[in-house]
């Protein structure tokens, strides 16, 4: 099951989908405002590993894929081009897997 979380961070609101499942692979999609003052929505491939009361994400930063789905025209990281940007990399995330259009309906 896909949770979908949007807070506000040291940087300004972030959003992040866990537990997305594509090709047998799992990925986190995190979108934020990066050090160089880009907002992105990046899909990083990696493993739940459950933990008894809480699951932890975990991935090896050279080893594990990582792409760049959408990136904002903006540098505000305020709560609606953080939601626009999530939107448009989960978008690309879809179309690049070929998944249906209600995958990532709740």
């Amino acid at each position: 099951m896909i949770k979908t979380f949007l807070k506000k961070g040291i940087r300004g609101w972030e959003c992040k989908s866990q537990n997305v499942q594509a090709n047998g692979v799992s990925y986190e999609i995190t979108t934020m405002k990066m050090h160089n003052k880009k907002i992105r929505c990046i899909a990083q491939a990696g493993v739940y590993e459950d933990r008894g009361d809480y699951k932890i994400f975990t991935f090896l930063i050279f080893g594990d894929a990582r792409m760049y789905l959408s990136e904002s025209t903006s540098t505000r990281a305020t709560e609606r081009n953080i939601e626009e940007t999530h939107d448009e990399g989960l978008r690309n995330f879809r179309e690049t897997f070929n998944l249906n259009e209600n995958f990532f309906k709740i």
